[in-house]
């Protein structure tokens, strides 16, 4: 873990030390609603993202989602606690104010049962992909839809969304 922890950041301090970075624009943010299925198990989450555009057609994201409620079996809680992520995107430029994107990166989920006073947890990490669509209403505000699944093991995680995007 601490090799795992050691690496993110010197890749974070690449970044952030790019001249890349160093303008004002293509920044942007997405808060909204996520909503996760695994096993027939799901999570309603809230879910946040960061996204550089780097050119017409790549950006980089970043994405955090906290789970709102989880599914009930009897007395059994289980679901999806949190979810990160870390995302390359090919995407369309921008056309009336519609974009559609492909995404590829790696993404966590702590994924916990509770019972009582009895929690059992599981974090699992591995490849993610997916796509979605942004519509711009206006020159920085805008809609987003994405879809993403994460492949752990033989474990498969689905993640919907629905976010407000701000451009800065």
């Amino acid at each position: 873990m601490k090799k795992q922890t050691l690496a993110l950041t010197c890749i974070l301090a690449a970044f952030a030390a790019s001249p890349v970075w160093a303008d004002d624009d293509g920044w942007q943010v997405s808060v909204g609603g996520a909503q996760s299925t695994q096993n027939n198990q799901t999570s309603k989450m809230i879910e946040g993202r960061l996204r550089k555009e780097i050119s017409p057609f790549f950006a980089l994201e970043g994405e955090a989602a906290f789970a709102l409620s989880r599914d009930k079996v009897g007395d059994v809680s289980v679901g999806v606690k949190n979810y990160f992520g870390a995302f390359g995107v090919l995407k369309s430029p921008e056309i009336a104010g519609f974009e559609v994107f492909g995404r590829a990166g790696i993404a966590g989920a702590n994924i916990s049962s509770n019972v009582g006073n009895v929690s059992v947890s599981d974090k699992q990490a591995g490849l993610a992909f997916g796509g979605g669509a942004q519509y711009y209403i206006d020159d920085t505000n805008g809609i987003r839809f994405d879809f993403t699944r994460n492949v752990r093991n033989g474990a498969n995680l689905n993640v919907y969304s629905l976010t407000y995007t701000r451009k800065f």
